[in-house]
């Protein structure tokens, strides 16, 4: 199995080293793009014999291009678009032609932001076991979005869990993200809550805040009650799963809150 991840992991290679990268497409890790609203998969999380990036906040959107991942060799990153009747060629490695194939479905809703990071999580990691993959270990790391169903909040937040911040021209600031309106469009239009200080970043370039106050008051308490897992995500003590997993919802940090009075 390891020989035959070794030729793999070769022609992918062989493939990344000469690909064109397509022009409107990011062509390397620093570039602005995959900075906010992807989320990096390691091959440990996929079982593919690369690392990708995928979508998760209408980036392709914004920048505006076809819906793709990005294929990671060393700094340099190749978009492959993600097309439902996608085909092997000499172009693009069967693994991830197969891989597109199989998440088609949820690659665009997570890109779109239909369902949110857990439950694309889920997803993946099913694909990656469903095809008997020897990776023991699942440590997803991720910049995600994350919707009512999950934080019990009336709103989309969204959570760095990457450390991107420290390359996003934010002065090294960490922060977390709130939908601002009724739209849920690019989280790069969102508003962000500064951590820990809960400071809200409002700096006149976004769209002003059209949610009622009482919902902006229960993400700040949202935040609060989950202070120590975001500072914890902040620095690496913890990762994207762990925080999946021990995150408070809404509805538990009230019953906290009520209890402790």
């Amino acid at each position: 199995m390891d020989n035959i991840d070794k030729i793999i992991s070769e022609e992918i290679n062989q493939y990344l080293a000469t690909n064109i990268v397509a022009e409107g497409y990011a062509k390397t890790l620093q570039d602005e793009e995959l900075t906010e609203g992807v989320t990096y998969l390691h091959q440990r999380d996929t079982g593919l014999p690369c690392d990708i990036i995928v979508d998760c906040g209408k980036t392709y959107e914004y920048y505006n291009h076809p819906l793709c991942l990005y294929v990671v060799n060393g700094n340099n990153v190749y978009p492959v678009d993600i097309v439902k009747e996608a085909t092997s060629s000499l172009e693009i490695p069967s693994e991830i032609i197969m891989f597109i194939k199989d998440n088609y479905d949820s690659l665009c809703a997570f890109a779109n932001m239909e369902i949110d990071g857990p439950e694309f999580f889920d997803a993946i990691e099913s694909y990656k076991n469903s095809h008997a993959y020897h990776y023991s270990a699942s440590y997803i790391a991720e910049m995600s979005n994350y919707g009512p169903d999950k934080t019990g909040l009336p709103i989309w937040v969204y959570i760095d869990d990457t450390n991107s911040y420290l390359n996003s021209g934010h002065n090294g600031s960490y922060r977390m993200k709130f939908q601002q309106d009724k739209d849920v469009s690019n989280p790069r239009m969102w508003m962000p809550i500064a951590i820990p200080s809960m400071q809200i970043m409002d700096n006149g370039k976004l769209p002003p805040i059209k949610i009622p106050q009482k919902h902006v008051n229960l993400v700040l308490t949202w935040a609060n009650g989950n202070l120590d897992l975001l500072e914890n995500l902040r620095d690496g003590i913890i990762n994207g799963v762990e925080f999946k997993q021990q995150m408070k919802t809404m509805e538990e940090i009230e019953v906290i809150t009520a209890s402790e009075q």
